[in-house]
C-alpha cells in the first residue's frame, strides 16, 4: 500500500471488491434511475465493472460511503478568466 493510500477514508471495513467497483455498486443503490456509465480502455476493467451489479453492500456500507459525499461542493468550477469565456446566454 502506497503511503497516499494510506491516508485515504476506508468507510468499508471489508470491502467486496476493487474501489471501482464499490463506487460504482454505490452509485447502482442510490436510486433505480441512476445509471452510471463507465469507461475503460481493457476488457478485464470491463467485466470487473459489470460485475459491480452484483456487489451487495449492506445498509451500513451505503451509510459510510455517503458520509464522503457528505462534504458539498467547495470553490469554483472555473477561473475567473474560465468564466469570461462562458456563453451564460439562453436560447
Amino acid at each position: 500500500m502506497t503511503p497516499r493510500e494510506e491516508t485515504r477514508p476506508r468507510p468499508v471495513a471489508h470491502p467486496p471488491g476493487p474501489p471501482g467497483q464499490i463506487a460504482l455498486a454505490w452509485l447502482l443503490a442510490q436510486q433505480p434511475w441512476i445509471a452510471p456509465i463507465p469507461s475503460t480502455r481493457r476488457t478485464e476493467h470491463m467485466a470487473e465493472n459489470a460485475a459491480a451489479t452484483s456487489v451487495a453492500l449492506s445498509a451500513d456500507d451505503i451509510a459510510a460511503l455517503n458520509t464522503l459525499t457528505s462534504t458539498g461542493v467547495h470553490g469554483a468550477r472555473y477561473s475567473r478568466q474560465q468564466m469570461a469565456l462562458v456563453d451564460t446566454a439562453t436560447s
